[in-house]
């Protein structure tokens, strides 16, 4: 696999991680879709398990399928408790899943919510982990602007004297563009210090994609420059 196939894979999953980020604080986390086909129906108390069914998440269609396939006592079971049980499941289950692709600081606040009832899990989903989201947000920039370039510190400065919007958008688009800058600074030093061969080499990244840059500045320029040291040697 080549570096520029690696670093697109990277940055589409940096990218795509700060959209599943933006839509958690909004709470807009997605239910899975039903199957195709629902279990057979009849009505009245089996409609309602039914319905249940096509709405829930898998814990509930699961258990509604096992009400539906069984006695009018299964399906009595599953409306009077088992389908709110098998509806906090799927709240617990929603909550890790969030906890998983998350920083430190949702883990946390996660793992109490855990710890409390359903609702202390469905208002943390709902709107009570945005705090805990936007302060694992800044610490992420926090740590790319200690590391950055001068492009990157400038821009992740910027951003952290702004609002949590400004924060997002540096994470998922604007410390790509300052990187990309600071890259071609250092390419464009190398370049004018640089020998015939690193010239050359230089000019074709700097004409090239970010890629190619970051490419030259990873391995290009050392190779061009042993070759200009071959030739002073001769």
């Amino acid at each position: 696999m080549s570096v520029k196939v690696r670093a697109g894979a990277l940055r589409s999953r940096i990218a795509a991680s700060g959209v599943l980020a933006l839509s958690l604080v909004t709470g807009l986390l997605a239910v899975p879709a039903a199957a195709d086909t629902a279990p057979p129906a009849a009505n009245g108390d089996r409609a309602k398990v039914v319905a249940a069914w096509k709405g829930g998440g898998p814990a509930v269609r699961r258990a509604a399928e096992i009400a539906l396939t069984g006695a009018d006592s299964d399906v009595t079971a599953f409306l009077t408790a088992g389908q709110s049980a098998a509806a906090e499941a799927d709240l617990r289950a929603n909550l890790e899943q969030v906890m998983g692709i998350s920083g430190p600081g949702v883990r946390a606040a996660g793992a109490k919510a855990l710890a409390g009832s359903a609702a202390d899990v469905q208002a943390f989903l709902n709107g009570g982990m945005k705090k805990a989201v936007e302060d694992d947000q800044r610490v992420r920039l926090s740590q790319i602007m200690a590391t950055g370039g001068p492009g990157v510190k400038a821009a992740a400065g910027k951003a952290m004297d702004g609002t949590v919007d400004d924060v997002t958008r540096f994470l998922n688009e604007g410390q790509f563009k300052a990187r990309d800058d600071d890259d071609r600074v250092k390419l464009t030093q190398l370049m004018s210090s640089g020998g015939p061969e690193v010239k050359k080499a230089a000019g074709a990244a700097l004409d090239g994609t970010p890629d190619d840059v970051r490419e030259f500045l990873r391995a290009g320029w050392q190779v061009a420059a042993s070759r200009d040291q071959e030739t002073l040697t001769v």
